[in-house]
């Protein structure tokens, strides 16, 4: 999936970058230089990509599906030499809070807490019956169904009210500094208008002043 890295006479950061980038699926980053990275970076890596792709919501709502997955596990399966050094805080630290996350929002009024001392002990529990357990899309659905089995009063609570996902997340819904130039462009128009309109409505009320006290007088 993706660009695979050419490692020679790269540092492991632009080799990290230039897998993230073809992951994405932007093609001929396999030889990405810090400088370019820093470009990306200083443009702001949302708005970079809309502009190079020329993204459209739906699109945009996928690359941050896709990035998510990328933090939350996919970079670790798909690229495992690259990401040798970091498996191990992503066991004992990264996987324990992302699942952490998943299942405190299942339920709420809970008999029992969730701490994260017994996520982590269910955690190592999976992984040494399976070490391979979280490279599954399903990771979070599969810990939580085996965490409800071992601690069923930290699930006994009920299900919060959440709106429906089944509709891509609408652009408006997203951070204002990822939307990108367009939203930004269309905004500042916006602010020029409520000014202008404004402004209008203070010229005509002042004049209509103007000749009731030439009237009355």
């Amino acid at each position: 999936m993706g660009n695979k890295p050419q490692q020679s006479g790269k540092s492991n950061y632009e080799q990290i970058y230039s897998a993230y980038l073809g992951y994405l699926g932007i093609p001929n980053m396999e030889n990405i230089t810090q400088a370019q990275i820093d470009k990306i970076q200083d443009e702001g890596e949302s708005t970079w990509y809309e502009r190079i792709t020329n993204a459209n919501e739906r699109q945009m709502v996928s690359y941050y599906n896709k990035k998510n997955q990328w933090f939350e596990g996919d970079r670790f399966i798909l690229f495992p030499e690259i990401f040798k050094k970091q498996i191990k805080k992503y066991l004992a630290v990264e996987l324990p809070e992302i699942v952490a996350t998943y299942v405190r929002g299942q339920f709420v009024g809970n008999t029992d807490r969730i701490t994260i001392i017994k996520i982590k002990e269910v955690c190592a529990a999976m992984t040494e019956e399976n070490p391979n357990w979280w490279h599954s899309n399903n990771r979070k659905k599969i810990f939580f169904e085996r965490f409800k089995l071992v601690y069923p009063r930290c699930c006994d609570g009920v299900k919060p009210v959440l709106q429906s996902n089944s509709d891509p997340i609408p652009r408006s819904s997203l951070p204002y500094a990822t939307q990108g130039p367009k939203l930004k462009r269309k905004l500042k128009k916006n602010e020029k208008l409520d000014f202008h309109s404004c402004l209008g409505i203070i010229v005509v009320v002042i004049i209509g002043w103007i000749i009731f006290k030439i009237f009355i007088k």
